[in-house]
């Protein structure tokens, strides 16, 4: 039946949420992925939108894409979804279908439920900088070559910046969820470590 009649196309936002401790979901987005999965040509789809990109929010103007869930958690909790996927219609055109937040937690979680993941490193990254959860700074370093990643550490690799640019981290965190992907994707390859 799945091939006959496949199900329709499906858009969903990641939102990786820049919660510290006591915060919830009232925070601006680290990473924000549109994701889309069309099934008739079993096609998945992900782009990086830059967190400091500007879009049209209804009822609150031009905001940075990063701000919109922060805005309408801290008016209303639990409107951050609904407010983000009226932004990419108003903005994009995008009917969103769901909207995936996860905090650090969680992203770490998920990655560790599966066994890890493994990413093919393409060159050495040092941060002098890396912000830890509790604000202060540690030192990481990965060097270049395929690497299996427990969640921890593939939340480093996502979320590292202060080397490279933007674009860079956002191709990191592609290769994140690619990985991810590609596991959930072939259920023989996902265990508990």
């Amino acid at each position: 039946v799945y091939f006959v009649v496949p199900p329709q196309p499906l858009d969903i936002v990641i939102l990786g949420v820049d919660a510290r401790d006591g915060e919830g979901w009232e925070a601006r987005t680290d990473s924000v992925m549109l994701l889309n999965i069309t099934p008739r040509t079993l096609d998945v789809r992900l782009l990086s939108i830059p967190r400091d990109v500007v879009i049209r929010v209804p009822d609150y103007g031009s905001q940075p894409i990063n701000t919109i869930n922060r805005i309408a958690e801290l008016e209303t909790p639990g409107s951050g979804p609904a407010l983000v996927k009226a932004s990419f219609q108003e903005s994009f055109g995008v009917g969103v279908d769901r909207v995936v937040r996860l905090d650090f937690d969680a992203f770490v979680a998920l990655i560790d439920a599966v066994g890890g993941v493994t990413i093919d490193v393409p060159k050495r990254i040092v941060d002098y900088e890396f912000p830890t959860r509790d604000g202060g700074t540690i030192q990481i370093e990965f060097e270049p070559g395929r690497q299996k990643m427990d969640g921890e550490r593939a939340l480093q690799y996502a979320r590292t910046r202060h080397q490279d640019t933007d674009y860079a981290r956002a191709a990191r965190q592609q290769q994140v969820v690619d990985a991810l992907i590609r596991k959930l994707a072939n259920p023989t390859q996902v265990f508990h470590w």
